[in-house]
This record gives C-alpha cells, structure tokens and sequence, in this order.
C-alpha cells in the first residue's frame, strides 16, 4: 500500500505546467489530512485547488516531513511554503488567510450515555486530548480542566482505545483524525457510529506561510475563489464521507 500511495503521490506532482514557478511545500504523509491511500490527501488539494487559479506558480509537494522538519526547512529557506502555521510563528515571510480547518470535538461512547452541550458539562469528567490542547482550546477549557481529569497524550490512536476500554470518559480531537483512527485499528466490532461527537468548539483554522510576501495577496485571492465556488467544503466533506461509508 504504501509503495501505491508513494507512486500516486509523484504522479499527482509530476502533472504541472512546465512554465509555471516551482513552489516547493513541505508535507507530513498521515492520513487523512495529507495523503489517502489512493493519492493525496485533504491539505494538499486544496492548496491544488488554490494554485490552480495562479497558473504562473506550481506547486511542488515535498512528503515524508515530521511537523518540526518542516518548520526548521522552511527557516532555513529549503522550502518555499509551510502549511499550518499560526500567528504567533516568527519567520521572514508572510502568512495567508486562514485555509486549514481542524474542528475539534468532544466524543464518548454512545453507550455511555453522557450528554455534552457546553464545555461546562467537562467538568469532572475524565478526559484524553492532544499535545498542546490547553493553547487551542482556550480559556473556557482551561478553566474546567485540572491534572486529576485531564491528559495529553502523543499516539492519537490511544484515544479510540483508552474510551473503548472505559479508561477515560471523553476525548477532545479533530474528529477526522478521530475517525481515522477508528479506521487504521482495523476492529470488526468497533464502528464510529459506536462513538457520539459534541460540537462543544470553534474551528481551528491554520495558515500557509511563504518566504516570499508577494505570494500572500495572490493566494488569498485565489483562496477566495475556492471557497465561493464550494470546491472547499467538496474537499473537506468527501473526507468525512470517505471515512463514514467504510464503517
């Protein structure tokens, strides 16, 4: 599978047009943010969609990059474009409009019974999240959480276990990497319709970062027209549909 996804992954490159400005963008290859099984993966389309409306500039993905890789090349001017970064990164360049969403949500088991319906009801609930949460989720969280309910864990795929097992009450993450994580543990009997999702937070929106500051007005432009034209929510709602009709 993985040699599949490396030869789709050149080929979808490889299509350019030769006149146009190689951007090289760094890209880490989990799915199914950056790359499917079949081909690329929800950041890498829509930045195809968005260059797509700057035919003078091409992009050129560089895979296989840890998170940190990527950052430290791009300061280091071995790539030309970084996605997914925030306000408060310091580099020489300049950041776009806000183009990747994670929507981070509350789940349970849905035999558990538990009702969610704002992020007061966390409180006193055992709870699994992501390295970093407290600076994402804001203040409203940061408020009900203590160190006796609450634990940040690195293996996003512990999530899924450690609710399934009855090890934690809640987990608060992006709810497609959630659900693909229901997917890679590859478990007959578990589904996500075992699991129920809470829209307890606002979106999490990242930006892409370019070295060169001309390429912001651009992009954003082009960014505009993808969003209006529905192409945007298309690449984001065929991701959750891929992942509920496997399940």
């Amino acid at each position: 599978m993985k040699i599949k996804v490396i030869l789709c992954l050149l080929l979808f490159t490889l299509i350019s047009n030769s006149d146009a400005k190689e951007i090289k963008i760094g890209l880490e290859v989990y799915e199914p943010y950056y790359v499917y099984e079949d081909g690329p993966g929800i950041l890498p389309q829509l930045i195809s969609a968005v260059f797509n409306h700057i035919p003078e500039h091409q992009p050129k993905f560089v895979y296989n990059l840890p998170n940190k890789r990527i950052l430290v090349s791009f300061q280091n001017n071995l790539l030309d474009a970084a996605p997914n970064m925030s306000k408060e990164t310091e580099f020489d360049g300049c950041l776009s409009d806000p183009i990747f969403k994670y929507q981070n949500v509350a789940i349970t088991k849905r035999n558990s019974n538990l009702q969610l319906n704002k992020i007061s009801d966390l409180t006193d609930k055992s709870i699994v999240t992501f390295r970093g949460a407290r600076a994402v989720l804001g203040e409203g969280f940061n408020q009900i959480v203590s160190d006796d309910n609450f634990i940040e864990v690195k293996d996003l795929d512990q999530h899924v276990k450690m609710l399934t097992h009855g090890r934690m009450q809640v987990s608060i993450l992006d709810k497609i990497i959630f659900m693909q994580s229901v997917k890679d543990l590859n478990n007959d009997e578990l589904s996500i319709k075992d699991f129920k999702f809470h829209n307890l937070f606002k979106p999490h929106l990242t930006h892409m970062g370019f070295r060169d500051k001309s390429l912001c007005k651009p992009f954003n432009e082009a960014l505009s027209k993808v969003i209006k034209s529905g192409e945007y929510d298309r690449i984001y709602n065929s991701a959750y549909e891929k992942l509920e009709s496997e399940r």
